[in-house]
């Protein structure tokens, strides 16, 4: 058991640095030769992120990549395994990532880490260095310390995610609002609402679960209207004066303006 938490530890140790923006508690979690592989879970966000070797370049790399971030890490689901000397953890870990500049954009991650440790002091590990999946406290002498050698991140499928978007393809709002469902892994239902026009009923629902006024959903060029009822006839009847994207999934309906507003229905 003692074993069992030291490797966990290792990765909230990893987990902790990375939140406190603390480089010496980050490097607690690497062994000297450590490797860092993001690249499955950064091709499913979007971006190329490089494997990296060496636990100083690694710090150095996630300090610099994060620094106008705020981070939260949450790791859940570990599941450990110790092999005498060397142990593996699976786990899953939840990571949001809030603009420091501005905290409306925000970006909510969740991955399995795949991460293979040795027991600091053993052949093969980096001698004083602790580790980023299994660093354990002198207080367990079990593991006196230990070496993450590689950790691989995964990107989680969000299971059954469903979402449908009133879209334009010629808006390039719409297109950046589709193009964020499709990082995600959304099951999308694309409706190009000027040539399939939600009704007026559909239109009173959406914009009532959105919390929107169907006046403020229109087009800022579409006609002047005395009141909600007005609008919502207006956009049956013409719906290019919608405003548009338009996302709707399990968890609610955002008006995509900015498109990165949907990120908090994903």
């Amino acid at each position: 058991m003692n074993d069992t938490l030291s490797v966990i530890d290792a990765l909230y140790r990893f987990a902790a640095g990375i939140d406190l923006r603390d480089p010496a508690l980050l490097a607690s979690a690497f062994a000297d030769d450590a490797v860092s592989d993001f690249r499955p879970a950064a091709a499913r966000a979007g971006f190329e992120y490089p494997v990296l070797e060496g636990k100083e370049r690694i710090v150095a790399a996630l300090s610099a990549s994060l620094a106008q971030l705020d981070t939260t890490h949450s790791v859940s689901n570990p599941r450990v395994t110790v092999d005498g000397d060397a142990a593996r953890i699976d786990a899953l870990v939840e990571a949001q990532h809030v603009s420091r500049s501005d905290p409306s954009r925000h970006y909510l991650m969740k991955n399995r880490y795949d991460v293979e440790l040795a027991r600091r002091g053993t052949p093969g590990s980096s001698g004083a260095s602790p580790s980023t999946t299994s660093g354990a406290p002198a207080t367990r002498p079990s593991w006196p310390s230990s070496d993450l050698h590689r950790a691989t991140v995964f990107a989680v499928e969000r299971a059954g995610m469903k979402a449908t978007i009133w879209h334009n393809p010629r808006c390039s709002k719409s297109r950046e609002a589709l193009a964020l469902l499709t990082e995600a892994g959304a099951e999308t239902t694309v409706v190009e609402y000027l040539a399939t026009p939600p009704a007026r009923a559909e239109l009173a629902r959406v914009y009532a679960r959105a919390g929107l006024s169907p006046r403020d959903a229109l087009r800022k060029d579409a006609p002047a209207v005395a009141d909600d009822d007005a609008a919502l006839d207006l956009m049956a009847r013409d719906p290019s004066t919608i405003e548009r994207p338009v996302v709707e999934t399990e968890k609610g309906v955002r008006l995509g303006r900015p498109p990165e507003r949907i990120r908090e229905i994903l």
